[in-house]
């Protein structure tokens, strides 16, 4: 009898790993194979396109079906067929009849898969069109009767009926700095929610993020006295708006850019440095749902990168995902002046905390070429 060992040895693909970001000159997007025992695999797509200004942001996003891709860049916003068993880009969907307008920088789908909503730099900062696995885009929804101020990040609630803008655009204490609208697959957008007081007086607000369950929102930035405020508020888990009275809790007083929280019941918050004093980039924290509550936050990371820089230098993280598990966090990060960015997984496990830290890609190593990676997607 002949065995093979060749394959009973060979690495097995858990999911993909989608990176999108800016070099020198291109937008880029990078398609990795996710590998159970090792990590990232060899680079299986490396597209370029000609945008040379490197301030351009980028989104990407895997479908809930893990069927189609979605990438979005300054004008342009483009939509594949995936196939996730053999980690293979197919067909691209026709563009959308009415294209979205603005700088595009972040894009996500419905919980159902049924929409699919780009986020933009400016006016009117949200776009919302109809989606089917199958043929792609649908009608374009009207905007919102009334539009945000800004568009730093984009949030659907997890039961599909509610949708968050969050503006990072610095204003006055009295215009409110997330915009909360009832979502409904028929008549789209609904009337903006009335937000609790305290959001009012945000000055800049740089991420919001629904915990599992929808009770919680996450919301992470600055306020009007320039001191740090990243916060929770109770939120109804059928997506209808915010709890009144509404409970608003200090969670973190430091420098924060994104968040991510497992069904766990653990957060990780990415921590940006502008000042020259050396953090660690990335905490965990086990929460408690009700009444948000951080707990003490699980011992640092052994080969966590830390945060070194101060003023162009400082460093930031700019997307966040984690595994279906809980298992594996990726991040990815970059400098305030987009000389270098970073590409980065670790395990993870809720009752141990973190465990090793796998090898970043060989092309985004300490990267100089990418100069910032804005998101990460994935499908395990």
């Amino acid at each position: 009898m002949l065995f093979n060992f060749a394959a009973a040895t060979a690495p097995v693909i858990q999911g993909y790993v989608a990176i999108s970001g800016n070099d020198n000159s291109n937008t880029k997007l990078y398609i990795y194979p996710w590998l159970r025992e090792s990590g990232f695999g060899s680079l299986r797509y490396d597209l370029s396109y000609p945008y040379v200004n490197y301030i351009y942001e980028t989104g990407v996003a895997f479908n809930n079906a893990k069927t189609a891709l979605a990438f979005v860049t300054k004008d342009l916003v483009e939509v594949w067929e995936w196939d996730n068993i053999n980690g293979v880009l197919g067909s691209q969907f026709s563009a959308p009849a009415t294209a979205p307008t603005g700088y595009l920088r972040n894009v996500t789908f419905s919980p159902s898969d049924d929409v699919l909503f780009i986020g933009s730099y400016d006016s009117p900062y949200i776009h919302a069109y109809e989606w089917n696995n199958s043929s792609g885009f649908g009608a374009k929804y009207s905007n919102p009767s009334t539009l945000p101020t800004g568009g730093s990040a984009l949030q659907v609630h997890p039961s599909g009926n509610a949708v968050i803008v969050s503006s990072e655009t610095q204003g006055s204490i009295s215009s409110p700095r997330i915009y909360v609208y009832p979502w409904n697959y028929s008549t789209g957008f609904g009337t903006i929610m009335t937000n609790p007081t305290y959001p009012n007086n945000f000055y800049q607000i740089w991420g919001t993020y629904f915990t599992p369950s929808g009770d919680t929102l996450l919301t992470l930035g600055e306020d009007y006295l320039s001191s740090y405020s990243n916060r929770a508020i109770e939120f109804d888990s059928n997506g209808s708006g915010f709890v009144s009275p509404s409970p608003d809790t200090l969670i973190y007083t430091n420098e924060a850019t994104d968040a991510v929280a497992g069904s766990n019941n653990v957060v990780f918050i990415g921590k940006n440095s502008s000042s020259a004093s050396s953090t660690y980039a990335m905490y965990a924290y086990p929460y408690t749902e009700n009444n948000f509550t951080l707990s003490s936050p699980y011992s640092d990371a052994v080969n966590m990168p830390k945060n070194y820089g101060a003023g162009s230098n400082s460093f930031f993280i700019s997307g966040m995902a984690i595994s279906e598990d809980n298992s594996v966090l990726l991040f990815t990060s970059s400098t305030t002046n987009l000389t270098s960015a970073g590409v980065y997984g670790f395990d993870f496990n809720d009752i141990t905390g973190w465990g090793q830290k796998y090898n970043s890609p060989t092309e985004l190593i300490n990267s100089s070429v990418i100069r910032s990676a804005h998101s990460i997607s994935i499908t395990f």
